[in-house]
């Protein structure tokens, strides 16, 4: 389309209304409308095709096609790139009109009520209303392009991750044995400096070793993730529970919780998040022994899990940080780990369609908040007062 000039395509059986439309759309000041006629839907399908009008003025009813079909078979042909379409209807076909916009159609007029000016200005406004949509329409098509890209690039690091992890785990753990065998058989047999220098290498390869596997298990939660089910979570925290019994009567950490719902998630990732989530409240305990509470309560089609704890708490500035991969608030002197359990447990949400967040202040514990779909529909009780204790 060139400045000033507009290719209308004017598609309607009747000679008399063709001529019409012609009249109004008589040369501006700013405008000189070129007309195309086609006096049949198929003709008029035709022209759009070959002519690429830049709007097409439409009688809804045609012996062929009525204005609906026409616009269906023309969303057929060019896809996306569907020209600028007004709907031209009779008194008391408004109700059709409207359906028309719906599908796809710009504007419509009412045979009888139009003026020159009426139909000029809604030409031009079909015709920005296009170039608006088709705008969007490429705006979306690359962003979805950009999202494809982004998923790619996330599962090839992912598998990268996981194949990186993997296979550095046999040539480490043969150079932290061997760097053991050493410290055993010359512990004491050299000078001091030797000593510790064995012990750095073996205290590095050792912690090489817990990085990697922890990031084998990052990798784990998106590479041999199962499909959700319905989990009850009561079952999940009992299972967390088996594998901390030592951990828990260790620390003689006191776990009770409200009644749990059943949510739809892979079991043993739920399963996975509820026990870090417990041997994290475990691990920062404070001056008394661990008490842990966990309660649930629904929200429209979602169960928000709590976990609260009497711990050391943290500044809430921290909030974010603490869901990093490899983040610590704390040095791996005073607290053992690599500071990426909270890490899985975000990825573990995420992957489930969930958020996760924390509520602390220093010396006044944390509380863990974490939303899954939920199995079936609101319970006839949401809220779930009584607590029980946890047994692992």
């Amino acid at each position: 389309m060139s400045e000033k000039q507009i290719r209308v395509l004017i598609v309607d059986d009747n000679p008399d209304d063709r001529a019409l439309y012609q009249r109004l759309l008589r040369r501006t000041n700013d405008y000189q409308f070129e007309i195309i006629a086609a006096d049949s839907g198929d003709e008029g399908l035709d022209l759009c095709r070959s002519e690429r009008p830049d709007c097409v003025l439409l009688d809804y009813r045609m012996p062929d096609l009525d204005g609906l079909q026409f616009l269906t078979e023309l969303a057929k042909r060019q896809k996306d790139a569907a020209v600028p379409l007004i709907m031209v209807t009779g008194q008391g076909d408004e109700s059709v009109a409207v359906q028309a916009m719906k599908n796809g159609a710009q504007d419509y007029l009412i045979k009888g009520n139009m003026a020159s000016q009426d139909l000029q200005r809604a030409i031009l406004n079909a015709i920005e209303k296009g170039s608006l949509h088709r705008k969007i329409k490429e705006q979306q098509a690359e962003l979805e392009r950009n999202n494809r890209l982004l998923l790619e690039k996330h599962a090839e690091l992912e598998q990268y991750a996981y194949v990186a992890s993997h296979d550095l785990q046999e040539p480490l753990r043969m150079v932290a044995s061997y760097l053991q065998l050493l410290e055993r058989r010359y512990k004491n047999r050299l000078d001091a400096d030797a000593d510790k220098y064995i012990g750095y290498a073996v205290d590095g390869a050792t912690r090489m070793q817990k990085l990697i596997g922890d990031l084998l298990a990052f990798s784990r939660v998106s590479t041999r993730g199962k499909d959700p089910e319905a989990v009850d979570c009561e079952v999940a925290l009992r299972n967390s529970l088996a594998n901390l019994r030592l951990v828990v009567e260790e620390n003689k950490a006191v776990i009770t919780h409200d009644p749990l719902p059943t949510v739809l998630a892979d079991p043993t990732q739920l399963s996975q998040l509820l026990q870090n989530l417990l041997a994290n409240a475990i691990k920062f305990q404070g001056s008394e022994s661990p008490n842990i509470h966990i309660s649930a309560k629904f929200h429209e089609d979602k169960w928000e899990i709590a976990v609260r704890d009497n711990g050391i708490g943290f500044d809430p500035q921290f909030s974010d940080r603490i869901f990093v991969i490899f983040q610590r608030l704390h040095g791996k002197t005073e607290y053992p780990g690599t500071g990426i359990g909270l890490s899985i447990c975000k990825k573990i949400v995420q992957r489930h369609g969930g958020e996760i967040w924390v509520e602390s202040a220093p010396g006044e514990g944390s509380t863990f908040h974490f939303t899954l779909p939920a199995a079936e529909a609101a319970p006839a009780t949401a809220a779930m007062p009584e607590a029980r204790a946890a047994h692992g």
